[in-house]
């Protein structure tokens, strides 16, 4: 079955296995592979040895393409990043640094609650749970955050703004994205969009614009790209690859 997932990931049919935590491990990963899927480790609380460890594992039983899950959450969440990215060469096509983490002291300013527990025994009457957000919060820790991190990211990877061609950032809203670029004091024309034509699709948000951007040819082999976005936590993540 050959569809645009399975180009991308070198996979034979479009099944990309979940990340259960302690349940994913090197031998359901690469049995889900050797099938034709993407199989995932899940990394979970796990320190960065034992990740190291479950991909060496899997490495040994499949050759096909296979993931690792980081639950941002993780305390060691940034060294399994490094395990997962460690011997890549600067001069490669592939992801060259990560940076990642979460405020939860501000989680509230972007939630949504759970809906209420029915009990049949009670008169309960069931509230469903909506979206809410101080938008005002929220334009300020992406503004600030998204540019520390992207920073962070550079620093790891010995670059500088001047040396990236694109700044792939998440389509939540054209003012972000321009603050994003003056903090950072890079050149807004850089910082491609498609806003105005899909909106905001939250976590799909970065990957349609990639893909949009690589079917239009924008990108020439060796270019350094950074790719950084935000979401509820509040969390925040950035990563420098080479195309």
């Amino acid at each position: 079955m050959k569809t645009r997932i399975t180009e991308l990931l070198g996979i034979e049919y479009p099944i990309i296995q979940g990340g259960m935590a302690w349940v994913a491990e090197h031998n359901l990963a690469a049995a889900v592979s050797n099938a034709g899927g993407l199989g995932i480790i899940g990394a979970a609380s796990a320190p960065a040895e034992v990740v190291r460890d479950e991909i060496r594992k899997c490495k040994e039983l499949t050759d096909k393409p296979f993931g690792v899950n980081v639950m941002l959450l993780n305390p060691n969440a940034d060294e399994v990043a490094d395990v997962i990215v460690e011997g890549v060469e600067s001069n490669e096509k592939g992801i060259l640094s990560i940076s990642q983490g979460s405020d939860g002291a501000k989680g509230m300013v972007l939630a949504c609650h759970d809906r209420d527990i029915v009990n049949p025994y009670t008169d309960n009457v069931q509230k469903t749970g909506y979206v809410t957000m101080d938008g005002q919060e929220v334009h300020k820790f992406a503004v600030r955050q998204v540019s520390l991190c992207i920073e962070d990211a550079l620093e790891k990877a010995g670059l500088t703004i001047e040396e990236i061609d694109h700044f792939v950032l998440h389509q939540a809203n054209i003012r972000i994205i321009e603050g994003v670029a003056k903090r950072l004091k890079a050149d807004y024309n850089k910082f491609p969009t498609n806003l105005k034509n899909v909106g905001n699709m939250s976590s799909a948000t970065i990957p349609v614009l990639l893909d949009e951007l690589n079917r239009a040819g924008a990108f020439k082999k060796g270019e350094k790209i950074v790719l950084s976005g935000f979401g509820a936590g509040l969390t925040y993540g950035a990563c420098v690859m080479n195309w």
